[in-house]
């Protein structure tokens, strides 16, 4: 009997230190599961740090009783679930309504967005259009012109010459000399090419004026960044002066800014004078044990210079937000 007793005990020791032992994940992630940072004693679930934030962060769900990650029977929940009282269940319904209306606002603004991008983008290139179509209209006209000019030229000299045959079958002695007649066939080539060049040339100031005016746009987000003396590779020593600026006498592998950013829209400029290889952009960390290829995969989204070869790396060149 003591044996029995002392291997049941056993036993239910080793199921605590499994339950104890077990991973929880997030009942809301999708695949891949992250793991559960808490699990909430009223909604009987487990939330992840990102899943996690509306329970830190609204009022209806801040009274929330948050406990250590752990698995929820699903017995305990098909027995609580019934017993949830009217003001819970309220403020479950009033959570959700709210999230609702979050969502709503987000597609009214996303679409007014997007219909603002289709209403300026359409005005460009109808704009693009038009003076395209103007200037062949006007390059069609230049070369009709020149073949009606020489056309008419030539049917002069044709009833010219019809005049003085009849002339000549009549008798007639007092006639043009045609021996050394001559006429030049007009050249059409390069018209096209040179009405191409003139296009481009406008084109290429229209496309100025646009991006002008988008540069314009985005300026208006402009923020004041300065770099970190304290978040430098440790190969560049003594390296930021007290305007935050690079020595150039030392060798920078890498260098963040004080300020840091993580949503919104922001437009900042870096000079970075005669310098031949340089790389600007944004980092979500900075690696300092360990040399890191400068690219997305590694949190790293840049322009570049190299050897008076630019590049990108996971960075849209356009201007606008990130």
């Amino acid at each position: 009997m003591a044996a029995q007793f002392r291997q049941s005990q056993m036993s239910a020791a080793a199921v605590q230190g499994a339950a104890n032992s077990e991973e929880i994940f997030c009942d809301f992630c999708a695949d891949p599961k992250t793991r559960a940072l808490k699990s909430c004693v009223v909604c009987l679930a487990s939330y992840c740090e990102s899943h996690l934030e509306p329970h830190l962060n609204m009022a209806i769900l801040k009274s929330h009783k948050l406990v250590k990650p752990h698995r929820i029977p699903e017995s305990r929940v098909q027995e609580e679930t019934p017993q949830r009282p009217d003001a819970e269940i309220k403020e479950m319904i009033a959570m959700r309504q709210h999230i609702i209306q979050q969502l709503c606002q987000f597609m009214e603004l996303n679409n007014k967005d997007a219909n603002s991008e289709m209403a300026k983008s359409t005005q460009a290139f109808t704009a693009l259009k038009d003076c395209v179509e103007r200037d062949l209209d006007i390059l069609i006209q230049e070369i009709t012109k020149k073949k009606t000019t020489t056309e008419d030229k030539a049917k002069g000299y044709i009833r010219a010459l019809e005049g003085e045959i009849s002339e000549l079958k009549k008798g007639a002695k007092n006639t043009k000399d045609w021996a050394n007649f001559n006429i030049h066939r007009p050249t059409y080539e390069g018209t096209a090419v040179r009405a191409m060049a003139q296009l481009d040339e406008k084109l290429t100031q229209q496309m100025s004026m646009a991006f002008l005016a988008e540069l314009q746009r985005v300026q208006k987000e402009k923020v004041y960044v300065m770099l970190d003396p304290e978040k430098v590779h440790p190969k560049s020593a003594n390296q930021s002066n007290t305007k935050g600026s690079v020595d150039n006498k030392t060798e920078c592998k890498c260098v963040l800014a004080s300020q840091s950013f993580s949503s919104g829209k922001f437009y900042f400029e870096v000079d970075v004078k005669s310098r031949s290889k340089w790389a600007v952009g944004l980092a979500k960390e900075l690696h300092v044990n360990r040399e890191v290829a400068l690219s997305p995969r590694n949190a790293y989204w840049i322009i570049c210079m190299r050897n008076k070869m630019s590049g990108t790396q996971g960075l849209n060149l356009q201007c606008g937000s990130l």
